[in-house]
Order: structure tokens, then C-alpha cells, then sequence
């Protein structure tokens, strides 16, 4: 009883004091008057979803990697005959059932509305407004969107945000700071809200780590087209020393089997022959699972989410025909389509006008890109290009020219754009020409960044906020071209060669050595077990 007692009490004061320093925030505002900078609003990416339950406590989607245990104790045995019989129709109907309750309070229903008892973890921001320490900017506020509605509903939230912001300052402009896919909903509200008054109400618009232009990993989900390359597999999960995915299955496996893993994966890299095996193998079995298990689970949630669906680009039909594929679905989500048809033939189709009426009506717009990292290795040749572990460089920096992870533009083509007079827009690592994108004045590029927001990127941000017209020729300390070194590091020059460049060669030197680290991965692992078996003992 005096343990409840006293965290009643706790709680008590906790909510006293978060009320006294609103109410000291709500004096604050209404002396300081109209605000000094214009505010700089941050649209953000995805946040976790949240979902209450009935003690108090709340749980997130896929809470705990329960999802994971569930799926391999229903539908492990299934999968061992399949992989015997050929047959996975069991498997896709055990799985599909075990990972099915997963979405019961998240999925948004056939007119893309979220249910009431979930919401992003952020989401209560959404109609408050609070300074956030981030930019070291005296008025910045943060938006969350639920990305589980269609863009232009998401991009209604984000209007009434503006306006409060606008309120509560006494500013009649903003900046608009975009990060990865909250610049969908960023371009949404351009459209629908920015452009019918000219852009009047903006001064600068930002566009960071952007998958806007759609993401090949992504899009090959959500249109079952998933084509695995063996230098992209291997390139994603053994060289990036920043793969979170990595680090994660180490907890789980331990150092050494994962070691294991990874020197098969070397193995079947340096074998053409076990690589088309391995290859040919795994695409053999997402042929048989990808229309009764991915195509469900598409579709009874992430295909019927708005912010997936910005993801798709130039495979628009094809998305919608893989994941809205049984009778009577043009009827059943008519609403959805028609919202999400609405932003792709009027938005992501027509994003290079939408920039181009930007800058003529005096909206300055940049663009923020990070690379270095390997992409994600579903979707085929184009997931080699250079990225920052999610986003290839074409699609973020609108369309510049990158060479694949690891190498270099061609010398010849080099040389021809540097007699062009294009010199100063390729990369000294020989990686980037940035005057292909559509911003080649305005856009910075980061190196070995993975899909992050470090300090150093937000000191960018401020820089490029502070200074209005601003371009990479003029805007001090930050050239088109840095280098990231580390969180407490600000950004240096970019070189041919830099001390955080990661190193994309194989470890062995051929497919004998692959298979001799294998043998001494295994009796090391042997080794360790028997050794544990007698200390039992």
C-alpha cells in the first residue's frame, strides 16, 4: 500500500510540476510578443506507435520482438517441410495467422483512418506547441505525423499546426525542415496548402535525408518485385559497420554464430556457384510466399498506409494491382485509393514543378543528403548506388548522379562533365556529380552518415536557416562536399580518402580462404560449447 501511496504521490507532483512549467511557457509567450527568428517547423520521419492498455501500461507495434518468437514457434516446422516438399502454403497461412494479431490496434481501416487507441508515440505534439532545443534555434517546433493516414489528411494536421505556430509566435512566415519520409507529407502540404497562396507564408523550405522520390527497398515490398543481388546482401549486412540490424542479431545469436553467418555470406559472395545456389534458392521461395503471406500482410496493414505507399514512385500501378488484389478491393478501399491517387498524379509525379514554383514565388530550397552507407539489398541493381543505409543519393539529392557503394564515377565521364564546366559539383572522392539533381546550388552532401540526425547535420540545418538564399558557395564552413567523423566532431572536408571511409572489399581473397574461415568458425563455436559443458560440471 505505501508503495502505491507513494508513486500516487509522484505522480501527483510530477503532473504539478509539468502544469506549472506550461503555465510559466504560456507567460512566457505572452510577454516576449511577436518571436525574434521566423519559426522553423521540423516535419519528421516515422515514430513508434503507441498503444495503450487497460492497467495503465502501454505496448508498441511489434512490442519486444514478440512478433519474431510467435512466428518461428507456429510456423518453424512448416517451414522446414516446405523447404523438403517445395509446397509453403502452410507456412504462409501459420505465419500470416501468428503475425496477424500484431496489427489488430494499429492498422488503419479501408479509408486509411488510424484507430483511436494507438497514435505515434509524438503524437500529442501534434496540437501543442513546444520549443525544442534542437538547431540551436531560439523558435523551433516539432510535428509529428501519423504516417498510417493518406498524405493530404496527414498534411491537414500539419496546416493546423502551422497555424498555431503562427498564433503563438506572431510570425507570418515559417521554415519548413523536412526529415526522410516526413517529406512526403512535407510536399503534401506544399501542394494542398503552400502553393494556392504562392508560398506566401514560407520562407525557406529544407529537405533532409528525403525517400520523397520514392526507395527502392520499399518499393520492392509493396510491388513484389523483391530482387536480390549477392554484392548487395553482402555489402549491407558484413562491411557497414553502422547496420543496426547487425548489432541487434549479435544480442540475439551471439558474437560467434552471427561471425558464422557472415562468413557463409563471404563464401556464397566469392562463389558464383554457391552464390546462384543461395540466390536462386531464395528467390525461389519468395516467388511461392510473396502473393499468399507478403502480399496479405501488405495489405491488411502497411499497404494501406499512406506514408508506405509515398514510397512507390514510378511503380504506382504495380503497387496498387500487388496489394489491393482481391475482388471487390477497388470497391472495398475506393476512398484510399482515390486519397492516395490524388497525392501521387498531383504530387510525387510533378516534383520537379513543385520545387521550380518554390524558388520562382522566392522560397529558398535546399536539400540535405547523406551517403557512404551500403542501401538496403531488396530492390535490385539500383539498391548498389551509394546511400545512407536506406536512401540511395539519386533519389534524396532529386535526381544527382552517383556511382555505386564502394567505387567511383567512370574517369571518362568525370572528365567530360569537368570540361563541361562541372568541376566543382564532383565530389573529391569521386563518388557524386551533384549538377545532375535539382537543386545543384542548394544541396550538401554528407559521407558516411547513416540515415542519421547527429548534431553536426542540425548545426547544418541552422546555418542554411540563419542565412536565407544561402548556397554552397557561400554559406560558411559548410562546402557541397563534408566528411562525418564522429557525434562530438563537426564536419570536415571531404578527401579522396577519409578516416571514416568504410572498406567494401571482401575479407578473403578467394573462395578456399571463405571456406577455411568457415571450418574455424565452427570449431571455434564447438570449442566454446564444450568448454561451457564441462564448467557446468
Amino acid at each position: 500500500m505505501k508503495k502505491h501511496l507513494r508513486k500516487m504521490i509522484s505522480f501527483v507532483l510530477v503532473m504539478l510540476l509539468l502544469c506549472s512549467s506550461l503555465w510559466c511557457g504560456a507567460i512566457a509567450f505572452a510577454e516576449s510578443g511577436k518571436a525574434v527568428n521566423v519559426p522553423v517547423i521540423t516535419v519528421h520521419g516515422e515514430s513508434t506507435l503507441i498503444c495503450p492498455r487497460e492497467d495503465g501500461t502501454a505496448y508498441t507495434l511489434y512490442d519486444d520482438d514478440e512478433y519474431v518468437k510467435k512466428i518461428a514457434k507456429a510456423a518453424l516446422p512448416s517451414a522446414a517441410k516446405a523447404l523438403v516438399t517445395g509446397n509453403w502454403d502452410e507456412w504462409c497461412e501459420k505465419a500470416f495467422n501468428a503475425l496477424k494479431p500484431a496489427y489488430d490496434n494499429f492498422k488503419p481501416d479501408e479509408n486509411g483512418t488510424p484507430p483511436p487507441q494507438s497514435y505515434p508515440e509524438f503524437g500529442w505534439l501534434n496540437t501543442h506547441v513546444f520549443f525544442s532545443d534542437n538547431y540551436e534555434y531560439t523558435e523551433a517546433y516539432d510535428f509529428y505525423p501519423d504516417f498510417r493516414k493518406p498524405p493530404f489528411d496527414a498534411a491537414d494536421d500539419l496546416a493546423a499546426y502551422v497555424r498555431l505556430v503562427k498564433d503563438v509566435t506572431g510570425q507570418d512566415k515559417v521554415i519548413l525542415n523536412g526529415r526522410c519520409v516526413g517529406n512526403s507529407i512535407l510536399l503534401a502540404y506544399l501542394y494542398r496548402y503552400g502553393a494556392p497562396n504562392n508560398y506566401a507564408d514560407i520562407q525557406s523550405v529544407i529537405f533532409a535525408l528525403g525517400s520523397q522520390m520514392g526507395n527502392p527497398g520499399d518499393q520492392a515490398m509493396l510491388t513484389g518485385t523483391v530482387d536480390l543481388t549477392m554484392e548487395g546482401v553482402y555489402r549491407y549486412y558484413t562491411t557497414d559497420s553502422g547496420n543496426a540490424l547487425a548489432s541487434s542479431l549479435s544480442g540475439v545469436l551471439g558474437g560467434e554464430v552471427l561471425g558464422l553467418m557472415f562468413d557463409t555470406l563471404e563464401l556464397a559472395y566469392q562463389s558464383k556457384v554457391i552464390s546462384k545456389i543461395t540466390l536462386d534458392l531464395v528467390r525461389d521461395v519468395y516467388a511461392k510466399i510473396k502473393d499468399k503471406f507478403i502480399a496479405r500482410i501488405m495489405r491488411e496493414y502497411y499497404g494501406r498506409c499512406g506514408v508506405y505507399a509515398t514510397m512507390v514512385n514510378e511503380k504506382w500501378e504495380d503497387y496498387k494491382a500487388y496489394v489491393f488484389n482481391q475482388p471487390g478491393d477497388n470497391v472495398t478501399f475506393a476512398n484510399l485509393l482515390a486519397k492516395l491517387d490524388d497525392y501521387h498524379y498531383n504530387v510525387q509525379v510533378h516534383i520537379p514543378e513543385i520545387l521550380a514554383e518554390m524558388q520562382s514565388a522566392g522560397v529558398h530550397v535546399s536539400a540535405i543528403v547523406e551517403y557512404g552507407h551500403a542501401a538496403s539489398p531488396m530492390g535490385g541493381e539500383e539498391c548498389l548506388q551509394t546511400s545512407d543505409h536506406r536512401v540511395p543519393v539519386g533519389r534524396a539529392s532529386f535526381g544527382a548522379t552517383a556511382a555505386n557503394i564502394g567505387e567511383t564515377l567512370p574517369d571518362a565521364c568525370i572528365a567530360v562533365r569537368t570540361a563541361a564546366g562541372y568541376g566543382d559539383y564532383i565530389s573529391a572522392d569521386g563518388q557524386i556529380d551533384a549538377s545532375t539533381g535539382l537543386l545543384p546550388e542548394t544541396t550538401w552532401y554528407i559521407k558516411n552518415i547513416p540515415h542519421d540526425y547527429p548534431q553536426c547535420i542540425k548545426d547544418l540545418t541552422t546555418a542554411i536557416m540563419r542565412h536565407p538564399g544561402c548556397t554552397c558557395d557561400t554559406l560558411e564552413g559548410y562546402p557541397r562536399f563534408t566528411c562525418f567523423v564522429d557525434a562530438d566532431t563537426h564536419l570536415a572536408p571531404l578527401a579522396a580518402v577519409n578516416p571514416t571511409d568504410m572498406d567494401f572489399t571482401p575479407k578473403s581473397k578467394n573462395s578456399f580462404i571463405a571456406f577455411l574461415n568457415i571450418i574455424k568458425r565452427i570449431f571455434m563455436i564447438l570449442k566454446a560449447a564444450i568448454v561451457s559443458l564441462f564448467n557446468r560440471g
